[in-house]
């Protein structure tokens, strides 16, 4: 029975290193498990191998762990060398640990620690201290019922001797053991924010003011010039058409060319003063042919005095979207 406790031990450490832990949703649960084997004792004790029962209460914390205390008793054997029976009982509390299950299939290592009473029917008794390793398989026939057989070598503190024990359970679970595992999907991802480029139109106007029969810019007329200027510097693909007008006095003819000199007037500062390109800028003289003001009044006719221009452009800006 020496080479059955080697064996058993050599299986352990083997299963070990190729452990993976079981992924498996499993109730906490407590269970029972009668159990039926064989008790192999140490040939140095001089004692018969014999049956044994046993019945154990276990607890299952998890897929990979349970813990289960038991007593039991081996059959009555014999002592040939003092040519007496023996009464044996004994109480054990065992730790499994389950490795890499493979279906229904559930291989396990264990730990034990355990008391038996040996008890002669010529001599007093002895108890001993016993621990123990082994190793087993449980196979699950349904969610509460399952079998289980397993194999262990038992070290006696006492009397240094190995004692090797063959074990077959049913186990029955107490209450529920499995839990549905409900897996929710994952909420779809926010929608991500995303840059776009949009038209944009913008404006400026140009009006500019000048005294009776004059086509000369006057001072306080710069600053807006210089608005006009810088807006068509940044919005370079743009074409202007500037428009020169004067008021009622003086005939059409002279009135036109008034009208033509001051537009020429605006047109020649943006290039030079300001570097804005020839071919972009016209200049057109309307006369007195469109009033924005009436000629009946000095107020009126100096609005009239006048060129304007409505300058548009398209600017391209930059828009967060969600989608």
């Amino acid at each position: 029975m020496k080479k059955l406790s080697l064996f058993a031990t050599g299986v352990i450490f083997a299963l070990a290193s190729h452990s993976v832990v079981a992924e498996e949703e499993v109730v906490p649960h407590a269970y029972v498990a009668p159990s039926f084997g064989k008790y192999f004792f140490d040939n140095e004790r001089d004692i018969e191998d014999d049956y044994l029962y046993s019945l154990d209460f276990g607890y299952q914390i998890n897929s990979n762990l349970a813990v289960q205390f038991g007593f039991g008793k081996i059959n009555d054997t014999e002592n040939p060398g003092l040519d007496n029976s023996i009464d044996a009982k004994w109480y054990h509390l065992d730790s499994l640990y389950y490795i890499a299950p493979v279906g229904k299939w559930k291989p396990y290592a264990l730990a034990s620690a355990a008391h038996m009473r040996i008890d002669p029917s010529n001599a007093g008794t002895d108890d001993e201290t016993l621990l123990g390793l082994g190793v087993g398989v449980e196979r699950e026939l349904t969610d509460r019922l399952a079998l289980r057989a397993d194999v262990r070598d038992y070290y006696s503190l006492d009397n240094e001797t190995h004692d090797q024990a063959v074990m077959f359970s049913v186990k029955l679970a107490l209450g529920e053991t499995k839990r549905k595992i409900v897996r929710q999907e994952p909420p779809p991802p926010a929608p991500q924010p995303k840059e776009i480029y949009v038209d944009k139109p913008v404006s400026i106007r140009l009006n500019i003011e000048f005294d009776f029969d004059k086509a000369v810019i006057k001072p306080e007329f710069y600053p807006e010039l210089e608005k006009v200027a810088s807006f068509l510097q940044r919005y370079s693909n743009i074409h202007v058409t500037i428009e020169g007008h004067t008021d009622s006095v003086g005939n059409d003819a002279y009135n036109l060319m008034l009208s033509q000199s001051r537009a020429d007037a605006v047109r020649q500062a943006l290039i030079e003063q300001y570097s804005i390109q020839p071919g972009r800028l016209t200049a057109i003289g309307k006369g007195e042919s469109e009033p924005v003001a009436d000629n009946g009044s000095p107020e009126g006719r100096q609005r009239n005095r006048r060129v304007i221009a409505n300058i548009k452009a398209v600017e391209k800006v930059k828009k967060v979207i969600t989608e």
